[in-house]
């Protein structure tokens, strides 16, 4: 998408926007997947482990080694269900989809994902969440160089970076849409985020890109 003249952004958030999530589910899960309760202390080892991994202080090699005794997890087939059971708290959010997609492929104009999730989640959203579309463009939070959102504005100036790149430099506006105000209030305050829109539902959305006049 080079040389496209002055362009808008749109930066958006992946949970409790695209997808909603309740994280009770992996247990849930877990004990209908493989047929026994989760162990209290694989349980816990999770909660610990969830900062880490999402911040990418550990890959998912690391992650799978670290749980999988707490876990009991016996064979190759059981790691595997565990990893469903670990994205089963995702679902689409339909409606919201939908208003991103409405954006997608306009001149002008590019939509591009900035989460807090780890590898195994994200993937989920393009694989079994059907949004390999909206997810061609994406910066997460264990990438390198770049902080969870909620610490600093650096995972939006890497997304911010990365659309302009495409876009040949051209870019006039560059809109976060997050569930949680405290995602956005470090990139509107230094610069990298001209507008953000907290997220309450698809229909707010949609009303607030239309009052942007997009």
């Amino acid at each position: 998408m080079k040389n496209q003249g002055d362009a808008t952004v749109i930066l958006c958030d992946y949970g409790q926007v695209l997808a909603g999530f309740d994280r009770e589910r992996c247990a849930l899960s877990f004990e209908r997947l493989l047929g026994r309760p989760i162990p209290n202390a694989g349980a816990t080892l999770l909660e610990e482990l969830l900062t880490p991994y999402e911040a990418g202080e550990i890959d998912p090699e690391q992650f799978l080694t670290a749980v999988r005794e707490p876990l009991g997890l016996r064979h190759p087939r059981e790691e595997e269900l565990f990893r469903q059971a670990w994205c089963s708290i995702l679902w689409a959010e339909v409606d919201a989809i939908a208003v991103l997609r409405r954006r997608l492929n306009r001149s002008g104009l590019l939509v591009h994902i900035v989460t807090n999730t780890d590898p195994w989640r994200l993937a989920h959203a393009s694989e079994q969440l059907g949004m390999a579309d909206l997810f061609q463009r994406c910066t997460a939070s264990f990438e390198n160089g770049v902080t969870p959102k909620g610490v600093d504005s650096s995972m939006w100036a890497e997304a911010r970076r990365r659309a302009e790149a495409e876009l040949g430099g051209h870019v006039t506006r560059v809109i976060g849409v997050d569930d949680l105000a405290q995602n956005l209030t470090p990139a509107l305050e230094d610069g990298t985020l001209h507008h953000g829109i907290v997220y309450r539902d698809a229909a707010q959305l949609e009303r607030e890109l239309q009052g942007l006049g997009i």
